[in-house]
C-alpha cells in the first residue's frame, strides 16, 4: 500500500523535509553511507531515507525500510 509521496533520484524535495526536525544524524547507526560534502539524510517520512543537497533540495539516493 502506498503511504505519501515516493520521491527518486533527481526529484527536489520540497523545504518543508529540509528543516532540522527531518535531518537524520544518526546515519552511522542506520547503516547509511556517509553523506558527501553539501548533502544530509533526511526522513521524508515513516521509512523513506533521503540523501539531499543542503542547498539546492535535489535528491541524490532514496531508502526505504531501514
Amino acid at each position: 500500500r502506498h503511504h505519501g509521496p515516493r520521491w527518486s533520484r533527481g526529484d527536489r524535495l520540497p523545504p518543508h523535509y529540509r528543516q532540522p526536525q527531518y535531518v537524520v544524524h544518526d546515519w552511522r547507526a542506520r547503516q547509511f553511507r556517509e553523506p558527501p560534502r553539501g548533502y544530509q539524510w533526511v526522513n521524508a517520512g515513516g521509512a523513506e531515507y533521503l540523501l539531499v543537497g543542503i542547498a539546492t533540495g535535489v535528491i541524490l539516493q532514496s531508502i526505504i525500510g531501514r
